[in-house]
């Protein structure tokens, strides 16, 4: 598996939005032959490639942003090489250190651990040098190592909540974490196994049925301070991937008939009141 990222964050004009960002992977430095490529307004940030490098091939990696004013120019990468022994960085860090392996948990069972709405935790970042914990990466796969889900945050370095996944029920997964450093450095990846619960998983998750060729309303009771809602949808099949998004003034919204074109969806609304979040399931039928 191969991480490529976005060093630095965009300074972006007052007049400029970032919506998606292009990541390249070739073997090739004039890029003729790209191996790997994302071009995604959910993964702007960052990109996890589910293959394997040869480790006699040079390999080259870059990124372009598309902004609301134009695409920028092409960013030369580093790439980083994601082993289940650990990881290879191709680039050399400023400062390289030793990096603790994550301890992991989630907040669920691990031997009948829910589908969905959990919490992964990773704790015990420890290094040689003075180097600071800047990146955490967060990937789900089934048993067989295909990736599933996956987050590369610099903000969520110690706990993330999966809540735009659903797992089967009844299968065992993994539950990966990496360590990152300021001197671009890397731990070994940590693996926690789960096997997953039965049915009851879906009542917990708040389960709704859409009727096909029909809206579907998302009601907040009125609550005072409530002003606003943001609203996520995700199509799922074996992975999550979202398909709608909008922020409503007031406490009710409506979502078309025509969104729905799948038969399972997770539907993520929060309002400008921080204890005040929804997550369902929505089973078109």
């Amino acid at each position: 598996m191969v991480v490529l990222y976005l060093k630095n964050s965009l300074q972006l004009d007052d007049d400029s939005t970032h919506l998606k960002t292009k990541f390249e992977l070739s073997d090739t430095m004039n890029f003729s032959n790209i191996i790997a490529t994302s071009n995604s307004d959910k993964n702007k940030y960052a990109v996890l490639f589910n293959i394997g490098l040869d480790p006699a091939v040079k390999y080259y990696a870059r990124a372009q942003a598309l902004l609301s004013t134009g695409w920028t120019t092409h960013a030369n990468l580093d790439i980083v090489d994601v082993r289940m022994s650990g990881l290879t960085g191709y680039q050399n860090g400023v400062l390289p250190s030793k990096i603790a392996t994550p301890i992991l948990s989630t907040d669920s069972l691990q031997a009948k651990h829910s589908i969905s709405n959990f919490t992964i935790n990773a704790t015990g970042f420890e290094r040689v040098g003075t180097s600071v914990h800047n990146t955490t990466i967060y990937y789900i796969t089934d048993i067989d190592n295909n990736i599933l889900w996956y987050r590369i945050s610099n903000v969520e370095l110690n706990s993330i909540t999966v809540n735009d996944l659903i797992l089967e029920e009844n299968q065992s997964y993994k539950v990966n974490v990496i360590f990152g450093s300021s001197s671009n450095d890397f731990s070994q990846t940590a693996s926690l196994t789960i096997v997953t619960g039965g049915n009851e998983n879906l009542f917990l998750l708040n389960n709704k049925n859409v009727l096909p060729g029909e809206n579907y309303d998302v009601h907040y009771m009125q609550m005072d301070g409530l002003t606003t809602i943001d609203i996520e949808l995700y199509e799922f099949s074996n992975t999550s991937n979202l398909v709608h998004t909008e922020t409503i003034t007031g406490n009710r919204a409506t979502l078309p008939y025509n969104l729905f074109d799948n038969k399972l969806y997770i539907l993520k609304a929060k309002s400008n009141l921080d204890d005040c979040f929804k997550n369902e399931i929505l089973q078109v039928s």
